[in-house]
């Protein structure tokens, strides 16, 4: 019995979404550093900001840029920057004052 060949291409597709989707989110925690020892932050900032520049870059209409593995590159960048810059936020305000 033979795999089905458009079962393995969506299942490398997702595999390659996800790889990128972690790298950038580890780059956009490693730059913002957001004050939250999470397991998953860095998988789940950049699933949530591949999402966010892929619908804020297709609200633009603006080019996606060079591509890795077949996914775009600045739109999955910029979203993780700005999903990681709102979990830092958020964390902050959580704080509290500090005096």
């Amino acid at each position: 019995m033979r795999p089905d060949p458009e079962l393995l291409r969506e299942g490398t597709r997702l595999a390659h979404l996800v790889l990128l989707s972690a790298a950038a989110g580890l780059t956009a925690e490693r730059l913002l550093r957001p004050g939250l020892a999470v397991r998953g932050l860095a998988l789940l900032v950049g699933l949530g900001g591949f999402y966010a520049g892929s619908w804020l870059w297709a609200l633009a209409d603006w080019s996606p840029g060079p591509a890795l593995l077949g996914q775009p590159l600045l739109p999955p960048i910029v979203g993780a920057l700005g999903v990681c810059l709102l979990v830092k936020l958020a964390a902050i305000g959580a704080a509290g004052p500090r005096w």
